[in-house]
């Protein structure tokens, strides 16, 4: 439920309240990051309140890179290959959602129940970083001078 509210009310508004996406996605990266980390966190001493304070900052995370994904690869991207490229994004997040619990499972296995998350949150903040220096997006008021 708590996912839901947040996709349906939180991730919305965020993405269309005027601040920069590139800065969104960065801000994005940061909460599934932190979110995996109280997911890590569960595996010692409080379990429970680990995993229901983590969830929403994870949920959170996920729903709005998601969706500023696509609207970063619509905005960038010509009108006719819109729709190819937005294809060749489901194709690769479906993928990931295969190839994460194949490499997931020997990764448990050899390191232990907080090794899988912790993965995922290292990778998560470095496009963290990637976004924050990648996804620059140029000053309004520059662009008007240049015209």
């Amino acid at each position: 439920w708590m996912f839901a509210l947040q996709t349906f009310f939180a991730v919305p508004w965020l993405v269309s309240s005027g601040f920069q996406q590139g800065a969104l996605l960065c801000y994005a990266l940061l909460c599934t990051g932190i979110g995996r980390v109280g997911l890590a966190c569960a595996t010692f001493g409080y379990p429970t309140l680990a995993i229901v304070s983590s969830y929403p900052i994870l949920n959170l995370g996920q729903g709005m890179s998601h969706t500023l994904l696509k609207a970063l690869m619509s905005k960038a991207a010509a009108a006719e290959a819109r729709g190819h490229l937005l294809g060749v994004l489901a194709s690769v997040s479906k993928s990931f959602g295969v190839l994460g619990p194949m490499l997931g499972g020997p990764i448990y296995d050899a390191l232990g129940p907080p090794a899988p998350a912790m993965a995922s949150c290292i990778l998560a903040f470095m496009g963290a970083l990637a976004a924050a220096v990648l996804a620059v997006e140029p000053d309004p008021t520059q662009k008007a001078k240049q015209l």
